[in-house]
């Protein structure tokens, strides 16, 4: 049987291993594989092939109606006019709103964060040990478990 976990890399990865080995478990039985993150430019614009979840026009297009609206309200008591000065908040909230998301977004970018490497623990062995090394898996702070029986 194989118990296959994920792990951030901490120091509870090191000691799960410690504790494992310390019940019984050997060395051979353990296998970390580190996961590599992707490295590279991150996207700004989804495609119709990827997207991320992040929309960089929804704070573009509030900000832009709301100026819009100001510009018609002001554009009657201005001599420049309601459908001007519209169109310039219109423009103005755009441009406003995209580079605001685009900072935002700029700055919570995941590859510029220092990134944190998930590692998997595969450990063989017998069904009468599987709820033992579990019980220390999950104690440690295990992401996740998952069981492979053998045939």
């Amino acid at each position: 049987m194989h118990i296959v976990s994920s792990f951030s890399y901490t120091t509870k990865l090191e000691l799960v291993i410690l504790k494992l080995e310390g019940s019984g478990i050997l060395k051979e039985q353990i296998i970390a594989v580190p996961l590599d993150r992707k490295k590279g430019k991150v996207a700004l614009f989804d495609s119709m092939h990827r997207s991320d979840g992040e929309s960089m026009m929804d704070l573009a297009s509030v900000l832009s109606l709301v100026f819009m609206l100001l510009g018609i309200i002001y554009g009657y008591l201005l001599p420049i006019g309601p459908i001007f000065l519209a169109f310039l908040g219109m423009v103005f909230g755009f441009l406003l709103g995209f580079i605001i998301k685009l900072l935002y977004l700029k700055k919570r970018s995941p590859l510029n964060q220092e990134a944190q490497v998930d590692v998997f623990l595969t450990i063989k062995c017998g069904s009468d040990q599987q709820h033992i090394i579990e019980n220390i898996l999950w104690e440690h702070g295990a992401l996740g478990i998952g069981v492979k029986q053998e045939k």
